[in-house]
């Protein structure tokens, strides 16, 4: 008989377990049920929470928004071939005035997060006098005029500025004809290049035949092979061009690959005549980590943490290694 007992307690304490987990899990959904239904009974216009308010578009201050409007309008965005000296010449002239009047703003009792939008203004304002003073790409960088004619016919392929919205094939007629026409359009770009680039600096005339278009470099992309990469690109993309047009592109984009070649040709014939330096120095570099990042590094500090990363990662591919070392 007590042989016969031992099974019917262990069965019963089995029990007992059984009943107590079905319990807590029965309170735990409970408590999860009154969660749930408290975030269901909150009104539908309650806003995430956040330690201080935020301020919808029409509550920031309206100065700052006219001033951020109005400062952007001379950025050059847009559509078309820019002429990038005269956008130069119209950024020099406008953008003391725009930071006399960021520097005019009280912003004493703005609240953080328009005082945050202020910084990102400023932001805003030191990247152009960075780029207009110290990098001069339009008067230094040969790869500037070839990548702006490359990414001319780029945003039209794929439907904005840089991604944005994909175009799906097959293109309609109307993308046919603008991708047409940002072929054509190659040599403008290039032609301003000839005439802007009076302080070219040899080494980024050698990114410009290495690797024209910017992006990750692979073998195969340099300019001496763009005529046939555009030619191969063009026949892949007449499958999916109107009929009318189709018979078009391959030419088109021959010519423009033909141009594109002949600035590198242009920037071979005249790289013994550049003679502008590649480096800026440290000090405005710190500058640019500051006023353009809004990192509260210099350089050095920034090395020392590209020095400790590598070393992380060297530490983890050893310790890999030894893991398989078998």
């Amino acid at each position: 008989m007590e042989e016969k007992m031992y099974p019917a307690k262990e069965s019963n304490t089995l029990l007992s377990r059984k009943c107590l987990l079905s319990t807590n899990i029965l309170i735990l959904l409970f408590i999860l049920l009154i969660f749930i239904c408290s975030h269901l009974m909150c009104r539908a216009d309650d806003q995430p929470w956040s330690p201080v308010k935020i301020p919808g578009p029409d509550q920031h201050p309206p100065e700052l928004l006219k001033l951020a409007k109005e400062f952007r309008s001379i950025l050059g965005w847009g559509k078309g071939v820019p002429n990038y000296a005269a956008i130069v010449k119209k950024q020099k002239e406008e953008l003391p005035k725009f930071r006399a009047r960021l520097d005019a703003l009280d912003i004493t009792d703005w609240s953080i997060h328009c005082k945050v939008d202020y910084l990102l203004l400023r932001s805003e304002m030191d990247v152009l006098e960075f780029d207009l003073y110290v990098w001069r790409p339009k008067s230094r960088d040969p790869s500037f005029y070839m990548n702006q004619a490359i990414a001319h016919v780029r945003q039209h392929l794929v439907g904005g500025r840089y991604l944005g919205m994909p175009k799906l094939m097959p293109y309609s007629k109307e993308s046919a004809e603008a991708i047409l026409k940002a072929l054509a359009d190659t040599e403008k770009f290039l032609a301003q290049g000839r005439n802007n680039l009076t302080e070219m600096v040899p080494e980024l005339a050698d990114i410009a035949l290495r690797h024209p278009g910017g992006g990750y470099f692979t073998e195969g992309v340099q300019l001496k092979y763009i005529v046939e990469n555009y030619r191969k690109w063009a026949e892949l993309t007449t499958e999916h061009f109107p009929s009318s047009e189709a018979k078009k592109l391959v030419p088109a984009a021959i010519k423009a690959a033909q141009h594109l070649l002949e600035f590198g040709k242009w920037l071979e014939r005249n790289r013994d005549k550049m003679t502008e330096k590649y480096y800026i120095s440290q000090e405005i570099y710190d500058w640019y980590l500051h006023h353009v990042c809004l990192m509260p590094f210099n350089s050095d500090q920034i090395r020392l943490m590209a020095e400790m990363e590598r070393a992380r990662a060297l530490a983890y591919l050893q310790f890999e290694m030894h893991k398989n070392r078998h």
